[in-house]
């Protein structure tokens, strides 16, 4: 509920009329989306101007979707660093 009372002053005539028009869940889901992808570009923005010292914020994220395109793992890699993982976690011994 916070996230409507931030975008609109009195969401309840809002929710109202969704429940009676019978598109209440369609609305739910795309506020939702539309929320996310608004606190994901909050946090990129945040991250930027913490921790990125040259460049635009155009040019960040331009970097941060190429980035993301391009990363895939090969299955081997995964493997190993799953193995790596789990003798960590074997040795471990919290006393």
């Amino acid at each position: 509920m916070d996230m409507l009372f931030r975008r609109y002053a009195n969401p309840f005539p809002l929710i109202d009329g969704m429940i009676m028009s019978g598109g209440f869940s369609d609305f739910v889901s795309s506020f939702m989306a539309a929320a996310q992808e608004e606190e994901n570009e909050k946090m990129s923005w945040e991250y930027y101007l913490h921790k990125v010292f040259s460049g635009s914020y155009n040019d960040f994220r331009e970097s941060v979707q190429n980035d993301s395109d391009h990363r895939t793992m090969e299955k081997a890699t995964i493997e190993a660093t799953v193995k790596h993982s789990m003798n960590i976690l074997n040795n471990f011994n919290p006393t």
